[in-house]
């Protein structure tokens, strides 16, 4: 989406939940992104439509979730002016 790509959710050693990344090529870097789960979770899906990212399901601290969640993309456009 957007020429980014986005690791959402996930669990480390010992079940601990990982922050959501996105890694940015144009920069070669990585950055904690701050717009997804409203709370840690793994194991769920996601799906893209169009500008949005779809996340579904999964576990909240090892408890199957039942919240749905969606996440519009914003892009910046620089439009050249030609006088």
């Amino acid at each position: 989406m957007a020429d980014i790509i986005h690791i959402v959710g996930g669990a480390g050693e010992g079940e601990t939940e990982l922050a959501s990344l996105e890694y940015l090529p144009m920069t070669d870097s990585w950055n904690i992104y701050s717009g997804t789960l409203t709370q840690p979770a793994e194991q769920i899906g996601l799906a893209t439509v169009e500008a949005f990212l779809f996340a579904v399901g999964g576990k909240v601290s090892g408890v199957p979730s039942n919240q749905n969640q969606s996440y519009q993309v914003l892009y910046t456009v620089a439009i050249p002016l030609v006088r």
